[in-house]
């Protein structure tokens, strides 16, 4: 008796929640509104109806939509649920019940439906195609992922205060930051704000689907996250888990990662203290839009104040042969170092021991092109969320 009473009001539970989901459809698209309508004011409402049920998965493109463009092409509007999978769903139902209504008691465009339909399927394609060029650059992208030798030595850090500095042991650093893929093959999530944008799709980590855009840099991350990742790279990579090689190709057994100090970071971008230039390429800002990822190129209808573009896209830094990709732009770098006002020179600077800053560097898509010069820095909060990313440090055994 228990059991069909639980039976009975897990049945109804199914039911009430369908009810209501359909009822918070219908109040948003005023399907039941039809007394007074014109044909083209029903069409409307009935196709807005459809595509609240396309984006809550009730219906789906490749078969709902398929069924209804077959019949539309004959000139007849039909329920594109039917009866058999209504059955067995209790949401759709309620939805087919609703839908059967309209259509008897509503005269209803079929050739505007018809266009409708079509430029569902033809946008469904249309992702499925970008989604797959998406997996392709992904694997050329990775290609590009390495850790570059940067040889020691010493140069003057800084923009008009200068320290001299000495990097006493060579190092190597990564050519890329870290992207939205690599975060989520780490932490099994995606925390990025640019998440959706031209290069979005679904990607399967560890049987899990994650939205994400991904081969752009991860971003909205704190230092605190940015910790929290390595702790979890460096545990996979002291047991030399099979993960680590499908983004670090030549990861070998007993190497761990950290971040990159602020020395170690301006060493690179002024090519071993050989550039003394407002930006790694020279002094002209309009050559920026060819290396560097900010406000004004990289700006979207969608993200007017900017927007992440995928890594190693536009021209990189060289240094002694190897090359390292938006060290201008894209996202703001985490470093080591706490933030102090004065720079910290001589051998092997780490910074300050206490602070409530972490040095950042490089400037981001959302900034103007005096906010990406080599020099420029700033300092945010450990649990700062923002346009914000990072790349790695390799340390050998």
């Amino acid at each position: 008796m228990i059991r069909i009473i639980f039976c009975i009001f897990l049945i109804y539970s199914h039911v009430t929640y369908a009810s209501q989901s359909c009822n918070t459809l219908l109040s948003v698209n005023n399907l039941q509104r039809q007394n007074n309508l014109s044909d083209q004011n029903a069409t409307n409402d009935f196709i807005a109806y459809l595509a609240a049920l396309l984006e809550n998965r009730v219906i789906k493109e490749d078969i709902e939509i398929l069924r209804f463009i077959e019949s539309l092409a004959n000139g007849k509007v039909i329920n594109p649920i039917l009866e058999e999978e209504a059955l067995i769903n209790s949401t759709s139902y309620i939805h087919r019940e609703e839908i059967n209504k309209y259509i008897q008691t509503t005269n209803l465009d079929s050739k505007k439906l018809l266009r409708w339909a079509e430029s569902v399927v033809t946008e469904k394609k249309r992702v499925e195609e970008k989604r797959e060029e998406t997996l392709i650059e992904t694997k050329e992208i990775n290609q590009k992922i390495e850790f570059n030798k940067v040889l020691s030595g010493d140069f003057m850090m800084g923009g008009d205060e200068k320290v001299f500095v000495k990097i006493t042991k060579d190092f190597e650093m990564m050519s890329t930051v870290i992207t939205q893929r690599h975060w989520a093959m780490i932490m099994g999530s995606n925390p990025s704000k640019f998440y959706k944008g031209e290069h979005t799709a679904d990607i399967d980590i560890n049987g899990k689907k994650i939205t994400m855009q991904p081969d752009n840099p991860v971003e909205n991350i704190s230092w605190d996250d940015v910790q929290e990742f390595i702790k979890r790279l460096n545990e996979l990579a002291k047991n030399d888990a099979p993960i680590i090689k499908e983004f670090i190709i030549d990861h070998k057994k007993g190497e761990q990662y950290r971040l990159p100090t602020e020395a170690e970071w301006e060493f690179v971008i002024t090519g071993r203290g050989q550039i003394n230039s407002i930006y790694h390429f020279g002094n002209n800002k309009d050559d920026l839009k060819n290396y560097g990822w900010y406000k004004d190129n990289s700006k979207t209808s969608a993200y007017p104040n900017g927007t992440t573009h995928p890594v190693a896209q536009l021209a990189p830094l060289v240094v002694d042969g190897y090359e390292f990709y938006d060290m201008h732009g894209n996202v703001w770098e985490w470093t080591s170092d706490l933030w102090y006002a004065e720079l910290f020179g001589g051998v092997d600077p780490q910074g300050p021991k206490s602070g409530f800053y972490h040095v950042v560097r490089g400037g981001s898509c959302s900034y103007y092109e005096d906010g990406l010069r080599s020099y420029l820095r700033s300092g945010l909060k450990v649990d700062y969320y923002s346009v914000v990313g990072f790349r790695l440090v390799r340390i050998r055994p």
